[in-house]
């Protein structure tokens, strides 16, 4: 078994501790799972990591709810949906920039610096 070190790419670590979370909110372990969360909502600012950040706002959002906090729930829902047309404008952004690269190259212009 791999165990995470400081080492460890930022996106493996945050995806190890919200599936750890996940699990935890499963069984009912709600202290379990916002400690998982606490730590992988400090590693997902890392920007290697972005890809996690709504699997990380909604399982707060999902924390907040079960333990009857309505407001952060909402809050946390909001961001949700911040990070995830953040992450669509930059997958579409790099997409964009891609084709026109691409366009250049097939083109006959892409050999020219």
């Amino acid at each position: 078994m791999t165990r995470l070190t400081p080492e460890s790419p930022p996106w493996i670590a945050a995806e190890t501790y919200l599936k750890r979370a996940r699990v935890r909110l499963t069984v009912d372990d709600l202290e379990g799972a916002a400690h998982d969360l606490e730590i992988a909502a400090g590693t997902c600012r890392d920007g290697r990591a972005a890809p996690a950040r709504v699997d990380c706002h909604l399982l707060n959002a999902q924390l907040a709810g079960r333990v009857g906090r309505r407001d952060k729930e909402a809050v946390f829902r909001t961001y949700a949906r911040t990070a995830k047309l953040r992450r669509e404008a930059e997958v579409e952004s790099a997409r964009r920039q891609a084709l026109a690269l691409w366009g250049r190259f097939d083109a006959g212009d892409g050999a020219r610096p």
